[in-house]
C-alpha cells in the first residue's frame, strides 16, 4: 500500500503541473497523454486497496481493548492497578483478561462499488464518439492561408449540424491518431453552403505537421484556395460541443469582446446574424475585437 499510495500521488502530480497553461499552449501533447494517465491511476487505485492498508479486530469478544495477557508479570499487574486508582478506565472491564491474541483482518474492497458505474459511462461515451466521429467521412474542401500564421479549413460532412458559438474536435491520424484537438467553429452550415469552417493558429508540434500536410507541394495564395482536386489527409471530426458563446443569441443586446485568434466563435456568430438575423432574438451587437 506504500509503494502504490506513492505512485498515485505522483500520477497526481505530473496531470496538475501538465494541466497548467503554459504547457498547454507550448505542448499541448504532454498535457494530452499525462491527462490520460487517469487509467494507470484506477488501476493503481485498484491495486492499492488489495493490499488492505485499512484493518479491523475481527475477535473483540476474546480480545477486548485494554484487556491484561494472563503471563504478564506482577509489577505489570501491579501498575495496571495503580492505574485503575487514578481514575484510568479501561474499556475491557475491571478484571478483564485477555483469553488470545488480537487478530486483524483487512476490509472488503469497496472501491470497485463506487468506480465502476462511472467507469463504465466513461467508456461508453468514448466507444460513442468514436462511431460517431469514424461513421461518416469528413471531406476537405478548401484550404487557405492567410496571414499570421492562420489557416482557414472548410469541411463537410452529412448530417453534422452545429450551431454558431460551438466547436468541435479535430483528428488527423497522420499525425496522431491519439490526439483530439479543440477548435471553435467560424462557419456554420446554411441553407445556400451546407460546409463548415474553422480557423486555427500554427503554434505548436500538432498544428505544425497538421499545417504542412495541408500545405505540402503548393504554391498557396493567402486569398485562394488551394484547388479542391487535391488530396488532403484523413480528419476525423467529433462533436459538435456547446459553448457559453451559444448564449450570445437570447439576449436583445449582446456584448462581445475577443481579443487575437479568440475572435474564432465571434466569427461565426456574425456570420449568423449575416444569413438571417431575423430567427433570433438578438436585436443589437457590441463587437470588441483587440488585435
Amino acid at each position: 500500500p506504500g509503494v502504490t499510495g506513492v505512485l498515485l500521488v505522483l500520477v497526481l502530480f505530473l496531470m496538475f503541473t501538465a494541466s497548467s497553461y503554459s504547457i498547454r499552449v507550448s505542448s499541448y501533447e504532454i498535457f494530452w497523454y499525462t491527462h490520460n494517465l487517469f487509467i494507470v491511476f484506477y488501476i493503481i487505485l485498484m491495486v492499492h486497496v488489495v493490499g488492505g492498508a485499512l484493518k479491523y479486530q475481527s475477535n473483540v469478544e476474546a480480545h477486548p481493548p485494554g484487556c491484561m495477557h494472563k503471563n504478564l508479570s506482577s509489577d505489570s499487574w501491579t501498575n495496571h492497578r495503580a492505574a485503575r486508582e487514578k481514575g484510568v478506565e479501561f474499556s475491557g472491564g475491571p478484571q478483564t483478561v485477555c483469553q488470545e491474541e488480537a487478530r486483524f483482518q483487512p476490509h472488503l474492497p469497496q472501491t470497485w462499488m463506487w468506480v465502476s458505474a462511472p467507469l463504465c459511462l466513461y467508456c461508453a461515451e468514448r466507444l460513442y464518439r468514436f462511431i460517431r466521429s469514424s461513421a461518416a467521412p469528413v471531406t476537405v474542401v478548401s484550404v487557405v492561408s492567410h496571414p499570421c500564421d492562420v489557416i482557414e479549413l472548410r469541411m463537410l460532412k452529412n448530417g453534422f449540424k452545429p450551431r454558431p458559438g460551438q466547436y468541435i474536435l479535430l483528428n488527423c491520424p497522420s499525425v496522431s491518431s491519439f490526439e483530439n484537438h479543440p477548435f471553435t467553429l467560424t462557419t456554420c452550415p446554411t441553407g445556400k453552403n451546407e460546409t463548415f469552417g474553422i480557423h486555427l493558429r500554427v503554434l505548436g508540434d500538432w498544428t505544425s505537421r497538421f499545417s504542412q500536410l495541408l500545405l505540402q507541394q503548393s504554391n498557396i495564395s493567402e486569398i485562394l484556395p488551394m484547388m479542391q482536386q487535391r488530396r488532403y489527409p484523413i480528419v476525423h471530426v467529433d462533436g459538435p460541443f456547446g459553448s457559453p458563446s451559444e448564449e450570445v443569441f437570447n439576449y436583445e443586446v449582446s456584448l462581445c469582446v475577443a481579443g487575437g485568434i479568440g475572435v474564432t466563435p465571434f466569427a461565426c456568430v456574425l456570420q449568423a446574424l449575416f444569413d438571417d438575423w431575423c430567427q433570433y432574438k438578438l436585436r443589437r451587437l457590441y463587437f470588441v475585437w483587440v488585435c
